[in-house]
């Protein structure tokens, strides 16, 4: 072999070598830059893991990936696209011992993909409530429950969650009304300024997660209603 074919090869090897090391810090670098931008930019977040699992081939990819780009999608509120990714690392994540249909280890990686893709389907199905779609809302209730299921025997967040998720499938039906033939005035005697509030015997109705308390009342500019509420 000539010299100069030995400085060819030398040459392409070199190149070779680049390149191979340049592909491989940024199989390893982009998911951490991903997530450095999980909680102020998701949707750069996203995009991260999108081009990391572009540049890695499907048998290095495991679980992991498809779980950190599904929820970074929920976060940046892709709520369908997250669904899917979500379902792929369910798919692929190894699968924990079970004592009948309960998960005996809460924390290894099958309940930490339930977790997620539960709240997903429970953040899609609260999307569809808020823009009225009922019966989708009661579907992603639903399987979002059936999810976590296995899950939250011996996991209290768990538990907690499937329970909300519950109600919210199959709200409790309202109270019966009262007897219409009650004879409203039990003791004519009574005086009207001693009755009890109407409101002070309602039941609250349960607050949206999140959302702010009602404000008060304001006082009354009318000084003449001011000196009704000081007499009442």
């Amino acid at each position: 072999m000539s010299l100069r074919t030995m400085r060819k090869w030398k040459w392409g090897g070199g190149v070779v070598l680049i390149v191979i090391t340049l592909w491989c810090l940024a199989m390893f670098l982009l998911p951490r830059w991903a997530k450095l931008a999980y909680s102020s930019d998701p949707a750069a977040s996203v995009g991260r893991y999108q081009l990391a699992m572009r540049i890695t081939p499907k048998f290095l990819q495991g679980w992991e990936s498809s779980f950190n780009l599904g929820t970074a999608q929920a976060k940046n509120k892709e709520y369908s696209d997250g669904i899917d990714s979500l379902t792929e690392a369910l798919e692929r994540a190894p699968k924990s011992e079970r004592k009948g249909k309960q998960i005996t280890k809460t924390d290894e990686p099958e309940c930490k993909v339930r977790r997620n893709l539960s709240l997903t389907y429970e953040n899609r199905g609260d999307q569809a409530k808020s823009a009225k779609r009922s019966a989708v809302a009661r579907k992603d209730f639903k399987k979002a429950a059936s999810i976590i299921a296995p899950c939250s025997q011996n996991d209290d967040k768990s538990k907690k969650s499937k329970n909300r998720q519950d109600k919210k499938a199959n709200p409790p039906s309202p109270r019966p009304s009262q007897n219409p033939n009650q004879n409203p005035n039990q003791n004519p005697n009574q005086n009207p300024s001693q009755s009890t509030s109407p409101s002070s015997g309602s039941n609250q109705l349960p607050s949206n997660r999140g959302g702010s308390s009602s404000s008060p009342t304001p006082p009354s500019d009318d000084p003449s209603l001011d000196e009704k509420e000081k007499k009442l």
